[in-house]
């Protein structure tokens, strides 16, 4: 499901606005390195974002959530693999005709 600006969300309102329907509700940039485990005494996939200056940001996701979050990576990269193959495809069309030398 996309939002208003086209930006793969889990549910949307009335409005094209993201809903949150699943508990998971982040807005935020940071940029730094991926850590993800598995904390079995809260049983919650913790996805942790290190970066190189400052303190980092960890989500806590259950199964369901988790699973959310990876079907939603997965439309974002075809979405960028079909973009990419675009503008590889404009790079490589020749012009018609032409002179025949």
């Amino acid at each position: 499901m996309r939002d208003f600006m086209g930006a793969h969300v889990s549910h949307v309102n009335e409005y094209g606005h993201q809903q949150d329907v699943d508990g998971v509700f982040v807005s935020t940039i940071v940029r730094g390195s991926f850590k993800v485990r598995y904390s079995d005494n809260i049983d919650r996939l913790v996805v942790g974002v290190e970066p190189e200056t400052c303190s980092g940001m960890d989500m806590q996701l259950t199964l369901d959530q988790a699973i959310l979050m990876r079907d939603l990576l997965d439309a974002g990269i075809a979405d960028m693999q079909a973009a990419q193959a675009v503008e590889v495809a404009q790079v490589l069309e020749l012009p018609a005709g032409g002179d025949a030398a």
